[in-house]
């Protein structure tokens, strides 16, 4: 029982469970995972302590979980998956194994804050544009810039019904790949931003906090260069490698090896 006081253990079941609902997870899998806090002996154990399969990482390692008596011993078994939004334990029964199981209120949402404010600016002669201001904190499995990154990408996502709904004519541009192997149109095009490649937002944002500005640059790195940078995952290597492809590049070139590229061209509707 929740309510329950365990031999050797300073807090009752109770406070144990609140301050493992404050325990943040990073989860990559959909699979649902087992985790595991035994210890024996006076002392206090932290979030640090729970072990895991190695692919859960915790965020808070400082958070509180229990303390010990000199006679005391723990050995609790946990599952967490993702999920989205708050869940209450009701719903999270499904997972329990049989007696001895409590199910308990889940919250994935990585924002603990947001805060906004427009203010009256200036730009050049005109004193009539709006300056957003926005303030997001994170439980910090996520960082603000990629929160917001994410929200304007499922907002875009959402909104997209609208520019295609029934009867409305959407106007899209033709485009053709052409190659080009003039020299000095193949070292003005790999001296542009790598914005250009026309890749996911999450993407680019990763290149320029590595600093990787111009095409030319992103080229130039190898692989596993690429990999020590912070953010970088596999499905971002690979989303950068397929977009070079369809260009004709690939990583750990060398600029004078580049000798033809294939540009994206807008083709005309006139007949």
């Amino acid at each position: 029982h929740p309510f329950t006081a365990i031999h050797g253990v300073v807090e009752d079941a109770l406070d144990i469970i609140l301050n493992l609902k404050k325990v943040k997870l990073k989860i990559d899998s959909y699979e649902p995972k087992e985790l595991r806090l035994k210890s024996e002996g006076e002392g206090m154990l932290f979030a640090r302590d729970i072990k895991t399969d190695g692919t859960v990482e915790i965020i808070n390692l400082d958070q509180h979980i229990l303390t010990l008596a000199p006679e005391g011993k723990v050995d609790i078994h946990m599952i967490a998956r993702r999920g989205r939004g708050y869940v209450l334990a009701e719903e999270n029964k499904k997972d329990e194994k049989g007696a001895g199981w409590f199910a308990i209120d889940s919250f994935f949402s990585p924002i603990v804050k947001v805060n906004f404010d427009v203010q009256n600016t200036r730009v050049g002669e005109r004193t009539d544009y709006d300056k957003l201001i926005m303030e997001i904190w994170t439980d910090g499995s996520i960082t603000p810039e990629d929160a917001l990154v994410q929200a304007a990408e499922i907002l875009i996502d959402q909104l997209r019904i609208f520019v295609a709904f029934e009867g409305a004519e959407v106007k899209k541009e033709k485009y053709q790949m052409v190659e080009e192997t003039d020299k000095d149109e193949i070292k003005e095009y790999l001296m542009k931003s790598v914005d250009e490649l026309e890749i996911s937002t999450r993407a680019a944002n990763c290149l320029r906090a590595a600093g990787i500005r111009t095409i030319a640059e992103l080229i130039q790195l190898k692989e596993g260069d690429i990999m020590k940078k912070k953010n970088f995952g596999r499905t971002t290597l690979k989303e950068i490698k397929k977009k070079l492809a369809e260009l004709g590049l690939s990583l750990g070139m060398k600029l004078e090896e580049v000798q033809k590229i294939k540009k994206k061209v807008r083709v005309s509707d006139e007949t």
